[in-house]
């Protein structure tokens, strides 16, 4: 049977990590000499309490991230029931081409239409079925070298309308005022070329003529389209980088603050889905403002806020893994299919975590099911009846 081990451990983990911090524990024992714990223990001393409390300074929020668990583990056995990895690809891709349809339609659509499914969200931008841009930009991103990996390993009549699907969702991610977005994109064009090289076997019996023809063909057509959309400035997210090329926002604001947070709230955290309310506690009175802040824009540091010294270790092991997985891919002499799908996994991978420097792609539930899907391909997943099977090229 396929294995899907080491994302289920990862699911496993976080509950582990969320039920530990729901678990009532003396103040005193947790309580630093600053912080919102700090606060609270003073509090209890001045009424004369004597309290257990959990280690989440919001419970509610934590119970509501273990509940969000449950979408990415029921991705996950869906890939293993279904056992179809491509038809899971084909499945993220359409859902990516609705989102990029629906992302057109409300660039010209009134911002209080209903094409926009949620009340808080960055109106009059394609943010499709997303509430916010920069998600669905990223997510699009993903989505193109899925198309492109799905055109290099498919001979029935999808292929022919593959290249048109790709071309369409880079057009709609261009049109996304998102940064983030904009990275993204790159990453994916960058890899797509990868993934457009032929394999070996298929190069040694071509005598290595045109290697690189499909790869550069592609390279050029992306440059033709962004050429076009640089010289008509109808890229928006380049715009903003231009008009702010040092790129200060309320994003370098915050970084400074999740920083003291990530200090104060060591070791023990302040609880899973908690930084929206502990923000409130940092918040400096020049940042006070009609609409909130809801997450860290960083979720490399916003993790460690919520999950504490635990968080740092997780990371840590995963990142060694994930480098370790990487030199096996890159010195394995197996190309079969499920090495294939490796690398489009760790592609998808390295695309959310350099997002998750500005954002916070992996805390939305459609993207965490791209995500446990590219973790599932990376660390291994097959199907059982194309084990080590050679790509068709």
């Amino acid at each position: 049977m396929s294995t899907i081990k080491w994302p289920l451990a990862l699911l496993a983990l976080l509950g582990v990590i969320g039920l530990v911090q729901l678990i009532p524990l003396p103040l005193s024992a947790i309580a630093h000499d600053q912080g919102p714990r700090a606060s609270l223990q003073q509090l209890d001393q001045l009424l004369g309490l004597s309290l257990w409390r959990p280690v989440t300074l919001s419970p509610a929020a934590t119970i509501n991230a273990l509940g969000s668990l449950l979408v990415p583990l029921a991705a996950l056995l869906w890939l293993t029931i279904s056992g179809g990895r491509r038809l899971v690809l084909i499945a993220l891709l359409g859902v990516g081409v609705v989102s990029a349809g629906l992302g057109l339609l409300q660039l010209f659509a009134d911002p209080r239409s209903g094409l926009f499914f949620y009340d808080v969200t960055n109106a009059g931008s394609p943010v499709g079925l997303f509430a916010n841009r920069n998600h669905a930009a990223v997510f699009l991103a993903c989505c193109l070298a899925i198309a492109v990996f799905l055109h290099r390993g498919t001979r029935d009549g999808l292929k022919r309308t593959l290249p048109f699907v790709a071309v369409f969702l880079g057009v709609c991610a261009l049109v996304n005022p998102s940064r983030a977005g904009l990275l993204a994109l790159g990453l994916a064009l960058l890899a797509s070329g990868l993934l457009l090289r032929p394999a070996r076997t298929s190069v040694h019996r071509t005598g290595g003529r045109f290697r690189w023809a499909l790869p550069l063909a592609g390279a050029c057509v992306c440059a033709v389209f962004i050429t076009v959309f640089a010289a008509a400035d109808r890229i928006p997210a380049l715009s903003r980088i231009v008009e702010n090329p040092s790129l200060t926002d309320l994003r370098s604001e915050l970084n400074p603050i999740s920083w003291r947070m990530l200090q104060d709230l060591q070791p023990w955290g302040s609880g899973l889905g908690t930084y929206e309310h502990i923000y409130r506690f940092y918040e400096p009175i020049r940042l006070l403002m009609p609409s909130y802040v809801n997450e860290a824009h960083n979720d490399w540091v916003q993790f460690p806020i919520e999950t504490g010294a635990i968080g740092v270790l997780v990371v840590l092991i995963a990142l060694c893994l994930g480098a370790y997985r990487l030199v096996r891919l890159t010195s394995s002499a197996e190309r079969g299919e499920a090495t294939q799908f490796a690398w489009l996994g760790g592609t998808v991978l390295l695309i959310l975590a350099v997002a998750s420097l500005v954002d916070y792609p992996l805390r939305v539930p459609m993207v965490q099911v791209l995500a446990i899907v590219a973790l599932a391909f990376f660390s291994g997943f097959h199907d059982d009846d194309d084990i080590a099977s050679p790509i068709k090229a």
